[in-house]
């Protein structure tokens, strides 16, 4: 059993031409460039989120709570 999963993705020529001049440029394959860029996204999308709990946070005068807290973590 491998530690990575394969997802089927269908895109457009438009999209697929952009991911192919990335990855050229970046000398990877296509399926790692789309791996590297779904990554980045994630890390800004957990960054988004976190930015908006603490903004709602500090308009209701509550506490800042540590990463462990956020995320239900043992500390």
């Amino acid at each position: 059993m491998t530690k990575t999963h394969r997802i089927n993705v269908s895109l457009d020529a438009e999209d697929l031409e952009i991911i192919q001049i990335l990855s050229n440029k970046q000398k990877l394959s296509k399926s790692s460039m789309i791996k590297k860029m779904v990554h980045e996204w994630l890390e800004d999308y957990e960054d988004m989120a976190l930015i908006k709990k603490i903004e709602e946070r500090e308009k209701e005068n509550n506490p800042l709570i540590s990463h462990e807290e956020y995320w239900d973590l043992p500390k």
